[in-house]
């Protein structure tokens, strides 16, 4: 199908294990370009190396479209500032069958 675009805006909280090891749960909302709405919540686990962390994630989401369905994927942030950093994540919404990519700008306090 053709390209959907979205805005959407995420909340989360993260915990390292041990010095390398990360572990958190996020949550998101997001309006897409085909007027449809999507909440998703996800857990991930991540490796961290200097200012970046590489990680997989797994949850449940909903979208006004088509319905429940189950997110997998990969990502890796990158710390750009002291508070922020920049995320580039990959999304296959299970049950859905929609390949989503997402990019965006987390705040950390």
């Amino acid at each position: 199908g053709p390209a959907v675009f979205a805005l959407g805006a995420d909340l989360g909280v993260n915990a390292l294990l041990d010095s390398s090891i990360l572990a958190g749960v996020e949550g998101n909302v997001s309006w897409e370009s085909n007027s449809t709405w999507s909440v998703q919540g996800h857990g991930r686990l991540g490796f961290v190396a200097d200012q970046a962390v590489i990680y997989g994630l797994a949850g449940i989401g909903w979208n006004s479209g088509s319905g429940t369905y189950i997110p997998v994927g990969a990502g890796v942030e990158f710390g750009v500032a002291d508070n922020l950093s920049l995320k580039a994540e990959y999304n296959y919404q299970w049950l859905a069958n929609r390949h989503v990519g997402k990019v965006g700008f987390n705040f950390h306090f």
